[in-house]
């Protein structure tokens, strides 16, 4: 369990090094984690189970105004618990995970309606998966004297993991490729998307294995209806394009077809099959329910 003390304008300290702390805090902050998040394995993820680099947590004061921040290390066992010493008043606690390095902070100058967080690749193609984005906040929450504060913060998702499988394929020494397009985009501090920039493409290439399946994963920001995230599946060899629609709207349509509608605020891991039989016509199936597009998107 990972213990971190807070002072506003004091100091701050972690449980390898209390030396610094006061002997007394009145708030004590948990975050607790998405149990989607908790579930997501390492036999599915090249990253770490949580792939969580750490946490950083803002306070406000009553008139939005940044009163301390603190960035807390990856726990190992997802337990983050942090506590601080607050003068009594009315706070908004905002955390985003990360370190500060593939999520930055922009316009950090005090106010929360001037800060957003954004994406930062160094690349426009990622072969990697990206860390998880987790965002969490507390509003109006009033600091009383003479007790602990105990404070709850729900850490939810920005990220989605999208687990992909090709059946059905001819058995050969040809390389393929599944692709998401995704968009570089900014959240503000109550978490909506704000300004869009260019694209970041996730490749996975590969060849088929002994089931002559091909088999991935790509972790990607938000799904919306909003924002077109292209998926694509194609031979790398002779570059033709065996599947490609938008990746919201495949989810969306064969939820549909079974009467359906995908709740994307509470599931974040979306096991997607593209099934292609010997006219190479295809059908979808998404976490277990299938779907047969009228037409297909071959090229």
């Amino acid at each position: 369990m990972l213990a971190v003390a807070l002072t506003v304008g004091l100091s701050s300290c972690y449980k390898e090094d209390m030396s610094l702390c006061l002997p007394e805090s009145n708030v004590h902050l948990r975050l607790q984690l998405d149990e989607n998040v908790k579930t997501r394995t390492t036999s599915k993820l090249r990253l770490a189970e949580y792939a969580i680099t750490g946490m950083r947590v803002w306070v406000f004061d009553e008139d939005d105004y940044m009163v301390d921040n603190i960035s807390v290390p990856y726990d190992s066992d997802g337990q983050y618990d942090i506590f601080m010493n607050l003068p009594v008043g009315e706070y908004d606690f905002v955390v985003w995970s990360g370190n500060g390095m593939t999520y930055k902070v922009a316009n950090e100058t005090g106010y929360m309606n001037d800060m957003y967080i954004q994406f930062d690749a160094a690349k426009d193609i990622l072969y990697d998966n990206i860390p998880d984005l987790l965002y969490g906040t507390v509003r109006d929450c009033s600091i009383a004297e003479g007790v602990e504060n105990d404070i709850v913060i729900d850490m939810c998702p920005n990220t989605y993991n999208i687990n992909l499988s090709v059946d059905g394929m001819i058995r050969s020494e040809e390389k393929w490729e599944v692709a998401i397009n995704n968009v570089h985009i900014h959240h503000t501090f109550d978490n909506h998307i704000t300004k869009r920039s260019k694209h970041i493409k996730h490749v996975r290439q590969g060849k088929l294995n002994g089931n002559s399946m091909f088999n991935t994963s790509i972790r990607t920001l938000n799904i919306t209806y909003d924002r077109y995230m292209e998926l694509t599946m194609r031979n790398v060899m002779t570059d033709k394009v065996l599947f490609s629609e938008n990746l919201y709207k495949t989810i969306i349509d064969t939820y549909a077809a079974n009467n359906l509608v995908p709740d994307f605020d509470s599931i974040h891991t979306y096991d997607i099959v593209m099934g292609f039989n010997a006219e190479m016509d295809v059908t979808i199936s998404v976490n277990g329910w299938q779907y047969t597009p009228q037409e297909t998107a071959l090229e």
